[in-house]
C-alpha cells in the first residue's frame, strides 16, 4: 500500500472536532487538496468521443467533450445559472445546463481513419448538437462564446465554416442569438437547402434586474383537493414575477436560415417549447408554454399549446394540447406529438386512454381534416413508434416490464401483434436495429427484411433478419452477423452494402469504431492511452449467489503486481441498489465481462490505482417476490447482498471480513449508511450525494410509489437516519453544495452529519462548492480523490486508528 499522503488537507481546509469537543482551524491559500501522484494522473482522462454517421454513410464524425473546467470556470458558470421551473439555465445564452457541450467536432472517412476536417471551439466557448443536413453537405451546429448561442454550418466539400466567425469578428457580433432552453432543437428543412431555429426575444432589463434583487412578491400556492403527489424537486418557480421571467426567458421567433445563414422569421414571439417542420416543408407545428406556470412541479408538466402553420397561407389549426398536470403519472391529452417522416404532412400523436391501466390510443390528423382520426386502440402503454416501408408503423408497447411489437397498416389500419418479450431479456427475438433520418427513427433492412439485434447465451452480439409480413414465432430467422468471442462488439449501424459499423472493446483493449466486412475489417478510430498508474490494474468479472441463491455479479479490480499469495488487501465494495421484478431482469443488467474498465476520476474504480482492491458495480437487487413490492424486503435483501459479496471476497482471498469498507452515489449513499446501520460488515462507508432521511421525501424515491402516508412503517424503516445511533463505523459523507436532484438536497448529508456528531460516531462532512449532484471541476475530484483514499488509509490499515466527527467546509 502507499504510505499516506494527504497533501495540504489538513492545512487547507476548516476543521470542526465535535466529538473530543476541541475545534482546531487552519488556513492556507489553496483551499484544495491534490491526491497521491497515482490517483493525480486519473483526474484528467478525457470522455469518450460521441460518433454520428452521416445520412449518405460517407462521413463518421467525432465529437469530443470538453474538459473538465476549473474551479473558476464552473464558478462563473454557476453564477450565470438560475433555478426555474425545475431545470438549470444559463439565462446569458439562454441554454438548459445540461446539454452535452463539445470542445471539437473531427470529420473523416467512414471507410478510414485519416481525419479530412477538424474544428475546434473557441477558447472560452464550445460546441453543441451537431448535425448532418438531410444530402450530407453541411454539418451544422451551435457554438457558445460567453453570453450566447450561434448557429453554424461547415462545408463538408470545401472544410470552411459558414460563416466564420472567428475571423469575422463584425459578423459574429451580429449573429443572432439561439433559445435553447428547453433543449437544442433546430432542424434541417428536408431539401437541405435552409435550418430551422428558434431566436431568442431579448429579456426585459428591468425583469432580469428584479430577479437578481430579493423578491417582495408573495409566494401563495394553493391546493384543489385533487390528489397531486410529486416527488421533492428542487428549483421550481416561486413567484408571479419568476414565472414572468420564465416566459420571457423561453420567448423566440422560430426563423429560416439560408445556406448563408441570412434569416427569415416566420412565427411572432411566444414562449416556445419546441416546433418542427413538416416534411413537405409547407407546414410548421409549434408548442408554447402558456402562462400561468407551476409553482408545485417541473416545466415537463406544464400546459401545452399545439398549433400547425400553415406557411404558404399564415393559417394557424389549434391543435392536440396538454393541460398543466403536477402529478407524476402520464399526463392526459397528446404526447410524442411529431411528422410522420414518410408522408408529406402527417403528424402523429399518443393519448392515455386509461389511466389506470396505461393503455394508449394513437392518433393521426393532417392538414385539412376538421377532426383528427383515431388509428388504434392498443392494451398497453405505447413507448416507441418506428416508420416502416410501405406505410407501415412499427409499434412498441410495455407493460410490467413485457414488449409487445404490433405491426399498424396506415392504409387499412389493421394492426397485427409481431412478438412479445420481457424487456430486459431481448434475447428472442432481440431488439429492432433503428437509424435517425430527418430527425426520426427509421427500421434498418436488410434485403426486405427487418433486423434485429440480440444476444446469445455466450454474451455474443447478433444480427438476426425478419420478414415482417410473418410472426416472428413462425419464421426461421437468418443470422446476418454475430461478434467475436474473444472481445465484445457492438452493432452501431449497417451500411448499405451490408458492411457494419461496430464498436470492439475488451478489458483490455479501449473502445474503438470499426468497419467490418466479410473479408477484412478496417479500424477508425482510436481511444486514448490510460495513464501509467493504470498500468497493469487487473479487471475481472466475479459471479456469485447470496443464501436465496439470486445470482449475483461484480467488476473486481486488483492493483498492479498483486498475488494472493501475499495476503488480503485492503477492500472497498462500490455499489448501487436496484430494483427488478423477476430474477430475469436482474440477470440481463449483469455487465458485460468483456467491458473495457470506463475509467473516469469520479469511478470508485480508479482507488485500485492507489493499491486497494475496488469490487466495483456489485450488484444489490432488491426483488418483488410472493405479490409483495420490491421495497417490502429491502432490508433483509441488502444485506443479504452484502454478506454475499464480503464472503466471495474472503473465499477469493483478496479481502478479510473487517477489513472492507462500503461506498456508493446518489441510492447508493443510501444503501451505505442503512447497512452501516444494520450490519457490522464493514469497517468504514463513503457515502455521496444521498438522502439519508425517506420522510424528507414522502411521495416517493426510485421505484417506489407509495407515499409516506400509505407506508409509514417502510419509510422509516428504510430512513438510515432515524437509526444513526446504530452506526459505528467510520462514515465519510460527500454532497455537492449546489446539487438540484430530485430528493437529494443537501441538507441530507448535513443532517446527516449533524446526527453522527451529536451521537460522538466517527464521521466527516465535505461539501464541494458550485458542484451538482455529480462533480465535474478539476480541483473538486481532486479533494473528492484525497478524502477517499485518505478515508480508506486511515479505517482499512491492518490497525485502524480512531476518528472523531469532522466538518470540512470552505
Amino acid at each position: 500500500m502507499p504510505s499516506s499522503n494527504w497533501k495540504g488537507l489538513s492545512r487547507s481546509l476548516l476543521f470542526a472536532c465535535a466529538v473530543t469537543a476541541a475545534v482546531a482551524t487552519s488556513v492556507a491559500a489553496d483551499p484544495y487538496a491534490r491526491p497521491i501522484a497515482e490517483l493525480d494522473a486519473l483526474v484528467d482522462l478525457p470522455k469518450p468521443a460521441q460518433s454520428q454517421l452521416s445520412p449518405d454513410q460517407r462521413w463518421l464524425l467525432q465529437a469530443t467533450p470538453v474538459a473538465r473546467p476549473t474551479i473558476a470556470a464552473l464558478q462563473a458558470d454557476t453564477i450565470a445559472l438560475r433555478g426555474l421551473a425545475g431545470i438549470a439555465i444559463d439565462v446569458k445564452r439562454r441554454l438548459l445546463s445540461s446539454e452535452p457541450r463539445f470542445a471539437g467536432f473531427s470529420l473523416q472517412s467512414s471507410n478510414a481513419a485519416t481525419v479530412i476536417h477538424h474544428i475546434q471551439a473557441p477558447e472560452l466557448g464550445f460546441f453543441l448538437a451537431p448535425k448532418f443536413s438531410p444530402d450530407s453537405r453541411y454539418l451544422s451546429f451551435l457554438q457558445a462564446d460567453a453570453d450566447k448561442l450561434q448557429l453554424q454550418l461547415l462545408d463538408l466539400h470545401t472544410g470552411q465554416r459558414v460563416p466564420d466567425l472567428t475571423t469575422n469578428i463584425a459578423l459574429a457580433a451580429t449573429a443572432l442569438p439561439i433559445n435553447a432552453i428547453t433543449g437544442v432543437w433546430y432542424q434541417w428543412a428536408s431539401d437541405s437547402q435552409s435550418v430551422l431555429a428558434p431566436v431568442a426575444e431579448p429579456v426585459p432589463a428591468d425583469l432580469m434586474q428584479q430577479q437578481l434583487e430579493p423578491s417582495v412578491q408573495q409566494s401563495v400556492p394553493q391546493s384543489d383537493g385533487q390528489r397531486q403527489p410529486q416527488r421533492t424537486i428542487q428549483l421550481l418557480l416561486k413567484t408571479q414575477q419568476q414565472q414572468q421571467l420564465f416566459a420571457a426567458l423561453l420567448s423566440a421567433t422560430v426563423q429560416q436560415f439560408d445556406l448563408k445563414l441570412q434569416p427569415t422569421k416566420l412565427t411572432a414571439p411566444q414562449p416556445l417549447q419546441h416546433f418542427e417542420l413538416s416534411p413537405d416543408r409547407q407546414h410548421l407545428l409549434l408548442a408554447t408554454l402558456p402562462l400561468p406556470y407551476s409553482y408545485q412541479s417541473r416545466v415537463d408538466r406544464f400546459a401545452i399549446d399545439r398549433q400547425v402553420l400553415d406557411l404558404a397561407t399564415g393559417q394557424h389549426t389549434d391543435l392536440a394540447s396538454q393541460p398543466l398536470d403536477e402529478g407524476r403519472k402520464t399526463r392526459k391529452g397528446a404526447r410524442a406529438v411529431q411528422w410522420l417522416a414518410d408522408a408529406p404532412a402527417t403528424l402523429l400523436w399518443r393519448e392515455l386512454r386509461q389511466k389506470k391501466r396505461q393503455a394508449d390510443t394513437l392518433w393521426l390528423w393532417r392538414p385539412g381534416q376538421s377532426t383528427p382520426q383515431l388509428l388504434a386502440t392498443l392494451p398497453w402503454r405505447l413507448e416507441q413508434v418506428h416508420s416502416g416501408p410501405s406505410q407501415q408503423l412499427l409499434l412498441l408497447e410495455e407493460k410490467s416490464g413485457v414488449e409487445r411489437a404490433s405491426w399498424l397498416d396506415l392504409n387499412s389500419g389493421k394492426l397485427t401483434l409481431w412478438y412479445q418479450q420481457r424487456i430486459a431479456s431481448k434475447a428472442y427475438p432481440g431488439t429492432p436495429l433503428t437509424t435517425y433520418d430527418k430527425e426520426q427513427s427509421r427500421l434498418v433492412w436488410q434485403q426486405q427484411k427487418l433486423l434485429l439485434k440480440r444476444e446469445s447465451p455466450a454474451r455474443q452480439q447478433q444480427l438476426w433478419a425478419y420478414d415482417r409480413t410473418k410472426p416472428v414465432a413462425s419464421q426461421t430467422a437468418q443470422l446476418v452477423w454475430q461478434s467475436q468471442l474473444h472481445v465484445r462488439e457492438q452493432v452501431k449501424a449497417v451500411f448499405s452494402d451490408q458492411s457494419v459499423l461496430l464498436e470492439r472493446q475488451s478489458p483490455t483493449l479501449p473502445p474503438a469504431l470499426w468497419r467490418w466486412f466479410p473479408a477484412q475489417q478496417i479500424q477508425l478510430t482510436t481511444a486514448a492511452v490510460l495513464p501509467a498508474s493504470w498500468a497493469g490494474v487487473e479487471q475481472q468479472q466475479v459471479s456469485f449467489e447470496r443464501v436465496d441463491g439470486t445470482k449475483l455479479s461484480g467488476t473486481l479490480y486488483l492493483p498492479k503486481g498483486f498475488e494472493r499469495s501475499q495476503g488480503p488487501l485492503p477492500t472497498l465494495i462500490w455499489a448501487y441498489p436496484r430494483e427488478y421484478e423477476s430474477q430475469q431482469d436482474l440477470q440481463a443488467a449483469v455487465p458485460h465481462p468483456l467491458n473495457y474498465p470506463g475509467l473516469s476520476a469520479n469511478n470508485a474504480a480508479v482507488l485500485a490505482a492507489a493499491g486497494f482492491a475496488v469490487f466495483d458495480k456489485v450488484t444489490m437487487p432488491i426483488l418483488a417476490a410472493d405479490k409483495k413490492l420490491a421495497n417490502d424486503q429491502y432490508l433483509p435483501q441488502l444485506i443479504a447482498n452484502a454478506e454475499a459479496a464480503v464472503a466471495v471476497l474472503e473465499r477469493l482471498g483478496v479481502a478479510k471480513r473487517g477489513n472492507i469498507a462500503i461506498g456508493g452515489h446518489s441510492y447508493g449513499a443510501f444503501m451505505v449508511a442503512n447497512l452501516l446501520a444494520h450490519t457490522d460488515l464493514f469497517a468504514a462507508g463513503i457515502a455521496r450525494s444521498g438522502a439519508y432521511n425517506r420522510t424528507l421525501t414522502p411521495f416517493g424515491f426510485q421505484s417506489e410509489h407509495r407515499n409516506l402516508w400509505q407506508q409509514q412503517p417502510l419509510y422509516l424503516a428504510m430512513s438510515p437516519y432515524l437509526v444513526a445511533d446504530k452506526i459505528t463505523a467510520p462514515l465519510l459523507l460527500i454532497h455537492g453544495e449546489a446539487d438540484s436532484n430530485s430528493g437529494t438536497r443537501p441538507q441530507q448529508s448535513e443532517l446527516m452529519f449533524a446526527a453522527l456528531r451529536g451521537l460522538g460516531k466517527p464521521s466527516r462532512l465535505v461539501l464541494l462548492p458550485y458542484e451538482g449532484h455529480h462533480y465535474q471541476a478539476q480541483e473538486s475530484v481532486r479533494q473528492l480523490l484525497a478524502e477517499q483514499y485518505q478515508w480508506l488509509q486511515q479505517h482499512l490499515a491492518p490497525q485502524p486508528r480512531k476518528a472523531s466527527a469532522v466538518v470540512v467546509t470552505r
